[in-house]
């Protein structure tokens, strides 16, 4: 590279150096502003969402509506095994009888 080139490139860096500093303020400024604006911004809560979307208020009430289905559903079969669980209890102990009153009358 020609000296001349050289030293214009360098001169040139130089006076560049006001024009990045004050853009390196500018953009200081802007960052501290920035932060103290997102202090001031509070995260969304379920009941804030709910309010105003739609949406999300159709998919939260089908829920909690699946939920109380899957509730239902639960408490039948508990009913259904209250009324299975005895009635397979009282078949084992007629084919336990079953199986001893044969062993006894192939011995006696």
């Amino acid at each position: 590279m020609p000296f001349p080139v050289w030293i214009s490139g360098l001169l040139g860096s130089i006076t560049d150096i006001p024009g990045k500093i004050l853009n390196w303020k500018k953009t200081k400024l802007e960052i501290d502003k920035l932060k103290r604006e997102s202090s001031l911004v509070t995260r969304a809560t379920l009941e804030d969402i709910k309010r105003y979307d739609p949406k999300t208020r159709r998919l939260v009430r089908k829920a909690q509506n699946d939920h109380r289905s899957d509730e239902m559903s639960l408490l039948w079969h508990r009913r259904r095994h209250r009324v299975i669980v005895p009635i397979i209890g009282l078949i084992v102990i007629a084919l336990a009888l079953l199986a001893l009153t044969l062993l006894a009358v192939r011995y006696f």
